[in-house]
């Protein structure tokens, strides 16, 4: 686990590595049609959402790729879910994880959700990306925390806020 930093900013190699890891990490949406998979800069099949609009993956566990135990990152998902309940959101539960199957963690698919919303929701639980398709039908990581990683990073898989 990379350390992380008391400014909360992170060494540029510790960032590179955590990006190396999101951009490899697989996306899992469980369906009643089957299990739809999302990598950073693949072209999954899903209708895209509405201009303006991105359907995204997002939890609440871990903030800032800190490791929490599952009690405290049970506790957070939770509130991710009367969050999103409470917006009114249509989401279901999904799951991320590490290619080899480690670093396991709940999340929530969220279909079309204003892209702000999306900014401020993973700004309220620490998050330092999440993955959106947009609609142009590309799968994104966006990147939500501007410290941690700048958009000098030229990257077609990677998304930055507004």
């Amino acid at each position: 686990m990379p350390c992380h930093e008391p400014s909360g900013r992170r060494s540029p190699a510790a960032a590179d590595d955590l990006l190396t890891a999101y951009l490899g990490a697989v996306y899992e949406v469980p369906g009643a049609a089957g299990t739809l998979r999302l990598v950073a800069g693949s072209h999954p099949d899903v209708v895209a959402p509405p201009c303006g609009r991105v359907h995204a993956v997002l939890t609440a566990c871990n903030p800032g790729s800190v490791a929490l135990d599952d009690h405290e990152n049970g506790a957070r998902q939770a509130r991710l879910h009367a969050e999103l309940d409470a917006r009114g959101l249509h989401w279901r539960p999904a799951v991320n994880r590490a290619p080899g199957g480690g670093w396991l963690e709940p999340s929530c698919w969220i279909t079309a959700i204003p892209s702000s919303l999306l900014d401020d929701l993973a700004g309220m639980f620490g998050q330092n990306a999440s993955v959106t398709i947009a609609d142009d039908g590309l799968c994104r990581l966006r990147i939500h925390r501007l410290h941690w990683l700048q958009p000098s990073v030229c990257d077609n898989r990677l998304q930055w806020p507004d």
